[in-house]
C-alpha cells in the first residue's frame, strides 16, 4: 500500500510565486503541462520549485528528484532538501496538502556569473511536465 503512495505522491509543489499559465498534454508520454515564470538576480541561487511525496495526510514519505528534462543554457540547476510552503493542489489526493508546510527536495538555478537575459529548464515527474521560463536580471 504505501508503494501505491509513492507512484501516486509524486506531485510538483511549488515554493515560489508563479503563474501556472496553462495545462495541456506534455512532451513526455502525454500527462500534464504547466508553465511557470521566475525572475532570479544574475550569479544569485534562486528556489525555482520543490518535489513532494507524502501520504494522504501530508506525512513526508520519501524525497523525488525530477528527471530535468531541458538544462538551462545559461546557469546550472541544483538540488537540496528542504522545508517549505505548498502552493494551491487542486488534483490528487495531496490536495488537502495545499498551503501548509512540507518537506522535499527543492530545485535551485544559478545562472552564469555575469550573465543578464532569459534562460529556460524543464522538468518532469509522474505525468507532469513544467518548463521554467527565467528572467535573469541585474
Amino acid at each position: 500500500m504505501q508503494n501505491s503512495y509513492l507512484i501516486r505522491g509524486g506531485i510538483l509543489l511549488a515554493v515560489i510565486a508563479a503563474a501556472l499559465s496553462s495545462c495541456a498534454s506534455g512532451p513526455l508520454g502525454g500527462g500534464r503541462q504547466e508553465r511557470r515564470a521566475v525572475t532570479a538576480v544574475s550569479g544569485k541561487k534562486t528556489s525555482l520549485l520543490m518535489m513532494f511525496q507524502g501520504t494522504k495526510d501530508c506525512k513526508f514519505v520519501s524525497y523525488t528528484y525530477p528527471e530535468t528534462v531541458r538544462y538551462p543554457e545559461h546557469g546550472n540547476v541544483s538540488f537540496e532538501v528542504r522545508s517549505g510552503r505548498a502552493d494551491t493542489i487542486k488534483e490528487g489526493f495531496n490536495r488537502v496538502c495545499s498551503n501548509k508546510s512540507v518537506q522535499g527536495a527543492a530545485v535551485f538555478y544559478r545562472s552564469d556569473p555575469g550573465f543578464i537575459g532569459t534562460d529556460r529548464a524543464t522538468f518532469h515527474i509522474s505525468g507532469l511536465t513544467t518548463d521554467i521560463a527565467i528572467k535573469v536580471v541585474k
